[in-house]
């Protein structure tokens, strides 16, 4: 079992200008983002990365890319998919390429049953040899209920989940009936306290906000609640820019390009914001002293 830490940084995916996935650019940011000493782990074509976006090749390239890229620090791979053949191939060519851990979501859009996803999980783990960490997003329609959770960590190489559906208040029950070295993380830092008070031990996040993510963290393990509070109410002023649309991806390719990450423009369907939404946002990240 590969110790993650406790900030995990998802990255944008770029394309050019005709939307094609731009591996150097990729590479570069990557190589900037995994020298930052607040960054423990790396994320690949996550929500953030626009995985449903992109062809098998196009991810297993992607992830060969970022591998080399940043060298030994772990990098855990978005290869979930909407079919159980299809998450094994992606998982086993994944692993292929040099990645650390794959995160697997339930599939999506078929809204499995607690039954259904449990055997999607068990198929994984049987043919694949790589650790895993469970995804339980809320665009999969569905909730990885605590007792599937708990039944799925306790096959072949199942570490840790990443925490954000419909119902973050199930992490207690998660933590309390999974293994002692199963490891919960919260998928945003709005749920990052709500999951730290119930047994979790970091985040997955945006570069933008992780050396504050990891501050806080640090203080809510130490037992410094109003530190830790300070820099989370704080925090809540930058997660005001997503307010535009149904995805925080035209927003955050926005924001990071603007901090001068070179990340493009989000993939069609898709859309990059309009001027008026790009003052706002604009604006609040030169409030917060981000850009």
């Amino acid at each position: 079992m590969k110790d993650l830490g406790k900030v995990l940084i998802t990255l944008p995916t770029p394309f050019d200008d005709d939307f094609n996935v731009d591996y150097k650019r990729a590479s570069n940011v990557a190589k900037k983002i995994s020298s930052f000493s607040f960054v423990d782990s790396i994320i690949a074509a996550a929500t953030a990365g626009e995985f449903v976006s992109m062809s098998f090749d196009e991810k297993i390239k992607l992830f060969k890319t970022i591998k080399e890229a940043i060298g030994e620090k772990p990098l855990i791979a978005g290869t979930g998919a909407i079919t159980t053949k299809e998450a094994i191939d992606t998982t086993n060519a994944a692993k292929e390429v040099g990645i650390d851990v794959a995160m697997i979501t339930p599939p999506y859009y078929l809204r499995p049953s607690q039954e259904e996803i449990y055997n999607h999980f068990k198929a994984i783990t049987e043919n694949t040899d790589i650790p895993i960490m469970i995804y339980n997003v809320v665009f999969a329609s569905v909730n990885i209920e605590p007792e599937t959770v708990s039944k799925i960590s306790k096959l072949k190489n199942v570490y840790y989940m990443k925490e954000i559906g419909t119902n973050p208040l199930q992490v207690a029950e998660v933590v309390e009936n999974t293994p002692e070295d199963f490891k919960v993380y919260s998928g945003s830092v709005p749920l990052l306290p709500c999951i730290l008070a119930q047994g979790g031990v970091g985040v997955v996040c945006e570069v933008l906000v992780g050396e504050k993510a990891r501050k806080l963290i640090d203080y809510y393990l130490s037992g410094d609640i109003r530190k830790g509070l300070e820099i989370y109410f704080e925090l809540m002023k930058f997660f005001k820019i997503y307010k535009f649309g149904s995805n925080p991806v035209p927003v955050l390719k926005y924001a990071m390009n603007l901090a001068g990450y070179d990340v493009g423009k989000p993939r069609p369907p898709l859309a990059e914001l309009n001027e008026k939404q790009k003052e706002t946002v604009k604006e609040m990240l030169k409030n917060l002293n981000m850009i």
